[in-house]
């Protein structure tokens, strides 16, 4: 679906996730899309890469031969002038530039992904990046874009860190950016168009060599806790369109002390000071 991030008119986990924040931010990241980062256009390159390579080809212009001085960096004028050439040379066929670093990085990625025979047989006869607009999803214009899925299961790739790839290392990244709300709310809209119940499967990819892979499924609390959490974003949502996103912070804060929040340990640390104590 062309233009998929310009229809603003559907809501996205990704912009129902910033109520997370507050409803003020909401409204400000609505009025105000961020551009792209290099992470972001990383990650955008190495999905289309492995999901849709043909489109991959179109999108981007990947600087594959070496620097003329490869020792040094890009601040001596001979390699910085190679560089800019290729950005200009990117301009010119109406394509996002992707240094030798970067693509070198998603190659050797996905090498070693496709190493793997279950993420090989996961990627094989599903859908890749396709848009879908759904015009009432618990009285709300909603949409999602998964990475990919079949009749059984949808799949969503994510680049990590060190030790990303290891259940721990996954299990706080999930945690710190809601994953389990992203896989709830993407089932939860496919399972409205067609009643089928699908798996949901993340496919992790560490970026540093060398590029470590796992599967990791979701489980049935993973999913619910997640259902639970879109659910209460989508009340204020609801609550923010009837009565302003001024009167949606009022809500939002409604069970917080109107000076400060307060700040505790975490669980781990508590039980390490009931042994203390």
């Amino acid at each position: 679906m062309e233009n998929y991030h310009k229809i603003k008119d559907y809501l996205s986990y990704s912009a129902l996730k910033n109520y997370l924040r507050s409803p003020k931010y909401f409204k400000y990241a609505q009025e105000h899309p961020d551009e792209e980062t290099e992470a972001m256009n990383f990650g955008s390159a190495f999905h289309l890469f492995i999901l849709e390579p043909a489109e991959f080809e179109k999108q981007y212009y990947c600087v594959t031969d070496i620097r003329p001085e490869p020792e040094k960096n890009l601040t001596i004028k001979v390699n910085k002038d190679w560089n800019d050439n290729h950005k200009k040379n990117a301009i010119l066929q109406n394509k996002t530039f992707l240094n030798a670093d970067d693509y070198n990085c998603i190659v050797d990625m996905a090498r070693e992904m496709s190493g793997n025979p279950v993420i090989n047989q996961l990627l094989t006869g599903g859908v890749a990046e396709k848009g879908i607009l759904i015009e009432d999803f618990d009285g709300l214009k909603v949409k999602c874009k998964p990475d990919y899925y079949t009749d059984n299961y949808i799949i969503d790739l994510k680049t990590t860190g060190t030790n990303g790839s290891t259940l721990q290392g996954f299990q706080k990244q999930a945690a710190i950016y809601n994953y389990q709300m992203q896989a709830a709310f993407y089932k939860d809209i496919l399972f409205s168009i067609d009643q089928k119940e699908r798996e949901f499967y993340f496919i992790v990819v560490e970026k540093e060599k060398p590029h470590l892979t796992n599967i990791f499924k979701a489980s049935e609390n993973f999913i619910a806790y997640g259902r639970y959490g879109y659910g209460e974003l989508l009340k204020i949502h609801k609550y923010c369109i009837e009565n302003g996103w001024g009167k949606g912070n009022e809500i939002f804060y409604a069970n917080k002390n109107d000076d400060f929040e307060l700040l505790d340990i975490p669980s781990y640390a508590m039980k390490e000071l009931k042994l203390i104590y």
